[in-house]
């Protein structure tokens, strides 16, 4: 340390003259979030003023009409919650109202949104949802599972609530409202009520009358003096007096109804009707099957079609739009993987995840997608072997080409690169089995694990095969092997650790499975051990066992359902009378005690770039030190944009820092402050820079070499902050030792390895 000192002293002098280093791009910023929504399906779409809205299971977007930009409006950005169900606007008050899958609202006005949680936050018997979301009369009228909810936007607040105004008071399931000749109008599961809206205490069940008995109603909608009222394949009409099929539409499938613009747009699987004044349809073949549409002020329809977004079909003809931010395809990975600044995310997810009864198929049908220079590609309908594997869920990267291949629980092992398919492994190229235990006549190839181990062989997990572990060698053959009789083959993620040791787990919770294989071309001497909770044979807190992941020491960090553990010494796992239990971290607070993060299901674990881990679990995610003795961070749905408690994969990209946490309620990143080392100081950014006034974030320092000694200083050389890089990058606050924000000037910055041979020297100018 003093070689680095003396270093740092006499480098000041030349620094001095050097020109002020500026960072070359811009990059995400340091302790930043970001939502990755899939935008292919959404659920309801309106327009606000200049711009269109829609609302997804994850976020919404925004397309602003005049300037075709596209915003993406999340908890990052302001959003109470995740899933929004509907969407209003209010021309009168420039207010959108949000309505979300567990009832919450918010009102989105001049940039921000005001919750409203009443609903959310009730107890209530029974399900809590919002079905339709109607104007009138300067009023929100809410049709939900409970009963009709008023909001007032001038007040920012509920302003009545209509409950059990079902037969003798019991409560009905809403599912749409509407207004008509004075009356309001619900919809139910068995019909159609309706009360006067003269009546004053529309709270009271007897207020309310069973109007028309039905079964099969889906939506109602007050048009030009009428009612309609649409079920899954007719669509009729109440004129005051009588009901009939309004224009024979009958046969049909009916999405959805709604007036826009004074025309009543009727969506259907095949065409969508528009409904003039005076009662004449125009049909456009283009938009079929949409969930939702609507007629906008530039006179284009815009319409939100599953698995394709928002379209958009000029009113006289022309050219259709599609116009959907990028993002994935699906809201979930079950494995992501960095490499070569590219993510890989396995984007299905089976049945039975932590749970005793083992993973079964589950056809999620997101397949896989990539994301590269911030921008996502999806490989769904680009390859009938992609389209044809039902479950992807697992994906291990070529140290040398990196070409991922993915885990088909179904099919075998699909080898990519960025533009596609290379290679599709299965029973006629590979030592890949069908499963061996199934009593029907589809047995598929159920691959559950892949991973490389040190020598570029790829290692497979064949869950339920009567060979069910194979090996694809860096010369291209294949090889399987056995498990002892009394093993479960219902086996899943596969980890390599540095002494040739395969580490399987068993999706059944009989533990985890630890393979050797020793001789290739010797059969006889495999080695097999299965771990459990006792002493001496692994001492796991739970056989369910969920990952387990190789840290930068090669130690294993394992996740379990009853907590974390650590295997230090792996490579003696079959070292006769070895002692090579894991252990567990013991914290101290006061005077107790206890294991870190307790009995909490781990589900995930990442490594960054310092060696630090990223735990996810059933309450959380966690950042913790190298040794996991010191907790740097912890997230949750409270105290960050995390749309979910429960995360189940965690990914990094290295180059860039960016953690990714893949949770029920969607896809969302973190910008760390861990990034890969470099060997030399080749191409040191340093940002912001300037530091302008008002900015409160840190100042970052990134192209380091990894884990460099780095110091801040005045002009005069006076050390204002040092630290050590996270592989690297290192951040500094603006502040001194004392916690006070420097003044406005330029700082100097030195970066050195622990012996002084490979420096860095930079400037950065704060200004005040």
């Amino acid at each position: 340390m003093r070689t680095i000192f003396n270093y740092f002293l006499a480098l000041i002098l030349t620094i001095i003259s050097a020109t002020l280093l500026m960072a070359q791009q811009p990059l995400p910023s340091i302790k930043g979030w970001r939502i990755h929504a899939a935008f292919g399906n959404n659920n309801d779409i309106a327009e606000a003023g200049d711009e269109i809205v829609v609302g997804s299971n994850n976020a919404m977007f925004v397309y602003n009409k005049i300037t075709n930009e596209l915003d993406v409006r999340s908890r990052v950005s302001g959003l109470s919650d995740v899933l929004v169900r509907k969407l209003l606007y209010d021309p009168s008050t420039s207010t959108l109202v949000v309505a979300y899958d567990n009832a919450n609202i918010d009102l989105w006005q001049n940039g921000r949104a005001s919750n409203v949680p009443d609903i959310v936050n009730r107890i209530i018997v029974g399900e809590k949802r919002i079905n339709k979301v109607i104007l009138h009369k300067g009023r929100v009228y809410m049709a939900c599972s409970f009963g009709v909810v008023v909001v007032d936007l001038k007040l920012k607040r509920i302003v009545d609530t209509y409950q059990n105004i079902g037969p003798s008071g019991t409560n009905i399931d809403l599912l749409d409202i509407s207004f008509f000749n004075d009356s309001i109008y619900v919809l139910t599961k068995t019909g159609i009520y309706r009360a006067s809206e003269k009546i004053f205490n529309l709270s009271d069940f007897q207020s309310w009358s069973l109007f028309k008995s039905a079964t099969n109603y889906r939506q109602i909608e007050s048009f030009n003096n009428r009612l309609f009222a649409m079920n899954d394949s007719t669509l009729e009409v109440y004129d005051g007096n009588v009901w009939s099929v309004f224009g024979g539409i009958t046969h049909h499938y009916l999405y959805d109804m709604r007036v826009s613009r004074g025309k009543l747009l009727v969506s259907l699987n095949d065409q969508m009707l528009t409904v003039n004044d005076d009662l004449t349809t125009i049909s456009n073949t283009d938009i079929k099957g949409a969930r939702a549409s609507i007629l906008a002020a530039d006179g284009n329809y815009y319409a939100i079609i599953d698995e394709q977004g928002m379209l958009r079909f000029p009113n006289n003809g022309g050219n259709i739009d599609y116009i959907t931010p990028s993002g994935p395809l699906g809201s979930f990975a079950m494995r992501m993987k960095y490499a070569d600044k590219k993510m890989w995310f396995a984007g299905d997810v089976l049945n039975g995840l932590g749970l005793d009864g083992g993973w079964g198929p589950n056809f999620t049908g997101n397949k896989t997608y990539l994301l590269k220079n911030n921008t996502w590609k999806n490989f769904k309908g680009t390859d009938s072997r992609i389209d044809a594997a039902p479950d992807l869920i697992d994906v291990a990267i070529h140290p040398d080409n990196g070409h991922a291949f993915f885990a088909s629980f179904g099919t075998g092992v699909i080898e990519m690169n960025e533009n596609g398919v290379v290679n599709l492994y299965d029973t006629t190229n590979s030592s890949l089995e069908p499963i061996n235990f199934s009593s029907q006549n589809y047995k598929p190839i159920n691959i559950s694990g892949v991973d490389f181990d040190n020598n570029r062989n790829l290692w497979v997990s064949n869950f339920g095969a009567v060979n069910p572990i194979s090996v694809k060698l860096a010369n291209g053959q294949w090889k399987s092997f056995p498990l002892p009789s009394n093993v479960n083959t219902a086996i899943g993620f596969i980890t390599c650790d540095d002494a040739g040791n395969k580490w399987i787990i068993n999706t059944r919770g009989n533990g985890l499975i630890v393979f050797r294989e020793n001789d290739l071309n010797s059969p006889n001497d495999d080695q097999v051990k299965v771990l459990n909770k006792d002493k001496l044979n692994g001492a796991l807190p739970s056989t369910n066992v969920f990952c387990v992941t190789k840290d930068k020491k090669g130690e294993l960090w394992v996740g379990t359902s009853k907590g974390l553990c650590i295997f230090s010494n792996p490579g003696r796992v079959f070292t006769p009378n070895a002692d090579f239990d894991a252990k567990q971290i013991i914290i101290q607070s006061g005077s107790i005690f206890s294991y870190f993060l307790d009995e909490t299901p781990i589900y995930s674990i990442a490594v960054d770039a310092a060696n630090r881990k990223w735990i996810g679990t059933a309450n959380g995610a966690w950042l913790v030190s190298a040794d996991g003795y010191t907790v740097i961070k912890n997230f949750n749905s409270r105290n960050s944009p995390l749309p979910d408690n429960v995360v189940y994969e965690i990914g990094i990209d290295a180059s860039t820092g960016e953690v990714f946490f893949s949770t029920n309620k969607g896809l969302i990143s973190y910008v760390g402050d861990a990034t890969e080392g470099e060997k030399i100081f080749s191409n040191v950014n340093v940002y912001p820079n300037p530091v302008e006034p008002g900015y409160d974030g840190d100042i970052v320092v990134n192209g380091l070499i990894q884990d460099c000694y780095v110091k801040f200083t005045d002009m005069n050389g006076n050390l204002v902050h040092e630290t050590r890089s996270n592989g690297g990058t290192a951040t500094w606050n603006g502040t001194n030792y004392s916690g006070s924000k420097v003044s406005t000037g330029v700082y100097l910055i030195f970066a050195a390895d622990e012996e002084g041979i490979e420096t860095f020297a930079g400037k950065v100018l704060i200004v005040r």
